[in-house]
């Protein structure tokens, strides 16, 4: 270790001076990583797996084959299929808790096909829009967005204009129980670029979505539970509009 009292003056001052600056800078860079939500896997955490590893192809040549389903579970497949076919508009409220067990609240707003809109309350300014192509994550605190095209995202395989899961995803697991049908769908180009579980709520006949978990590459989860469910009214179509005029900093393609 240096000894600080052999150094001219100068050189002294010169070395406390760098070494109180790297000592503050190291509360300003977890703070940003607090902001963004960065997760352990080094993927900002969100509620559909914007920036995640999976393939833009829903189908493909080179895709592997999912798990053997016996009836009954293709049977299970057929009701989360026949709920999201059935899907028009979804509104309320959402919680999000990431790999680190930060929680951030919000609203949402989903329409299918391949539209939704994920609204961060305050401090945080984060909006999460889908028109049905792109994807837009946009930061107004520093007026800036990304975008990426909708179908790079897993949540894509939910809101697709015909829903048919076996066709599009590897079913990893699927289960009902008396309240409670879950499925865990992975990527079928790539089976490791991590994956998403669904839960859905079951009350006599009435299945609604209940909450979803994406599982990143490196294993860090994203938990988004749902709540005050409405289907009407009507979303208006302008809020699955990206805003105009934002700067798009980075296009994903």
């Amino acid at each position: 270790m240096i000894d600080l009292r052999m150094l001219a003056p100068r050189a002294r001052a010169l070395a406390m001076a760098f070494a109180a600056a790297l000592v503050l800078s190291v509360p300003t860079l977890a703070s940003a990583q607090t902001t963004t939500g960065t997760t352990e896997g080094g993927t900002a955490s969100n509620p559909v797996g914007v920036g995640s590893a999976w393939s833009s192809q829903v189908t493909g040549a080179g895709s592997v084959d999912g798990v053997a389903l016996d009836p009954g579970q293709l049977a299970i497949v057929e009701k989360i299929n026949d709920y999201f076919n059935a899907l028009g508009d979804l509104h309320g409220s959402f919680v999000q808790t990431d790999a680190a067990n930060e929680q951030q609240r919000g609203r949402f707003y989903i329409r299918r096909p391949g539209r939704f809109r994920f609204v961060y309350a305050a401090p945080s300014k984060m909006v999460i829009i889908a028109d049905g192509e792109n994807l837009s994550f946009e930061d107004h605190d520093i007026k800036s967005a990304d975008r990426y095209p909708l179908d790079s995202t897993p949540f894509r395989v939910l809101l697709e204009p015909q829903v048919d899961l076996v066709r599009d995803a590897l079913i990893a697991d699927v289960y009902e129980g008396p309240d409670l049908i879950v499925a865990t769908l992975k990527d079928k180009a790539d089976p490791t670029s991590g994956q998403i579980k669904v839960f859905l709520s079951k009350a006599g006949d009435q299945v609604d979505l209940k909450e979803w978990i994406i599982t990143g590459p490196q294993g860090g989860d994203t938990r988004v539970e749902l709540a005050d469910l409405a289907h009407a009214p009507r979303t208006a179509a302008s809020r699955f509009q990206p805003t105009p005029f934002l700067p798009v900093s980075n296009k994903r393609k």
